[in-house]
């Protein structure tokens, strides 16, 4: 019998609150004015899904890939450590977004342009906690297909990113534009 793995455990337990939290908030949003086309939406769901489907089964089948990261202890708390840093971030971002959140590229009805909370420091904290969550995750597992799975879902998320940004500067103008001027998007100062 394989030993119980504190760290896995940890990592799998942020991945849980996600899911509930995010289902939970999901049913407050405001109505849908306009949404992103099937087929960015398609991209997204491939390259994130697919990533997640690497990340995910090389924690559930240990004899997925070889070992990019050692299993050493020190290695894996930094990767809870990402992942709890991850699901606190998304977690400050969601409420603060509020109703205005989608799961998709979408506009809101009466959609406000928030520059508060975590949205000071990053124009889509959101997506630096997923980034976060899913290094995390990896460097926990510290399997190749992991890693490879991060990537994928940083393409992902970096394509949904500039589809959202085009959609925000075609609503605020140049409230947006002044906005992206003075905040990074996904690393505060730096990117």
């Amino acid at each position: 019998m394989k030993p119980f793995d504190i760290t896995l455990f940890i990592s799998t337990v942020t991945w849980w609150i996600f899911i509930v939290y995010w289902l939970i908030a999901a049913r407050k949003a405001k109505r849908t004015v306009e949404r992103q086309t099937m087929a960015s939406r398609l991209v997204v769901l491939l390259t994130v899904g697919g990533g997640c489907v690497l990340l995910f089964s090389s924690i559930n089948n240990p004899s997925l890939g070889s070992r990019l990261l050692p299993g050493n202890l020190v290695i894996r708390v930094i990767g809870n450590v990402c992942s709890i840093t991850g699901i606190t971030l998304a977690i400050w971002a969601r409420r603060t977004l509020g109703r205005n959140w989608s799961g998709t590229i979408t506009l809101k009805e009466d959609h406000e342009l928030i520059q508060t909370g975590p949205y000071r420091f990053v124009r889509h904290p959101i997506y630096t906690a997923f980034f976060l969550m899913f290094l995390g995750t990896a460097i926990v597992v510290g399997k190749v297909p992991g890693f490879i799975g991060f990537v994928m879902t940083c393409f992902g998320f970096s394509f949904k990113l500039r589809q959202e940004e085009s959609l925000m500067i075609r609503h605020f103008g140049k409230q947006y534009v002044e906005y992206k001027s003075r905040v990074r998007a996904v690393v505060p100062w730096v990117l």
